[in-house]
């Protein structure tokens, strides 16, 4: 069976709000996407992200955009002409991920941004805080995040606990390719 790929062009996002609360007990409040928060794999050409506002009481991922590669081999993301600026992100419990993008591969998938600014994104977290810029987390080393003419700027990241990566954070224990 074969997998669809999704396809976006010239797509402004101006001042969205996202909020997941956890109510009593619930250890829900999971947030993503300030913008647009896409799985599978494709294309995104022209994107134009700012001022989005997510937050989640326990984790948020991604103020701008949030994109999943599915778990299908060769399912990842092209991401050319992308400006992500003035986005942020709050977890007021737990982890925060990715001011203007958060990025979460499958099996064997290949991401590239092209052509870039991500630009003055905030990242704050009750405990640990991941990229104000750019958060990847790779399936493994059979993946590939490769940046051309990329800018990062004024990127912020606050967590209470820890901060990691003012502009960029990638985690994977398996040792994936970065071509920058």
């Amino acid at each position: 069976q074969g997998e669809g790929h999704l396809h976006f062009d010239h797509v402004p996002a101006y001042g969205n709000n996202v909020l997941a609360e956890a109510t009593g007990t619930s250890t829900s409040g999971y947030a993503r996407g300030g913008a647009m928060n896409l799985s599978g794999g494709g294309t995104l050409t022209h994107f134009d992200g700012r001022g989005n506002d997510l937050q989640g009481s326990r984790y948020a991922y991604g103020g701008g955009l949030a994109l999943s590669a599915s778990d299908v081999s060769g399912s990842g993301w092209s991401l050319t002409n992308i400006l992500a600026v003035s986005n942020s992100v709050v977890a007021d419990e737990v982890h925060a991920y990715g001011g203007g993008l958060y990025i979460s591969n499958g099996e064997t998938a290949d991401v590239s941004l092209i052509n870039a600014d991500i630009v003055e994104n905030t990242v704050t977290a009750g405990e640990d805080c991941y990229g104000g810029g750019l958060y990847w987390s790779p399936d493994g080393a059979d993946d590939t995040l490769t940046v051309t003419n990329v800018t990062f700027t004024g990127n912020e990241c606050t967590g209470t606990d820890s901060a990691a990566g003012q502009a960029v954070s990638i985690y994977e224990d398996d040792g994936p390719t970065i071509v920058w």
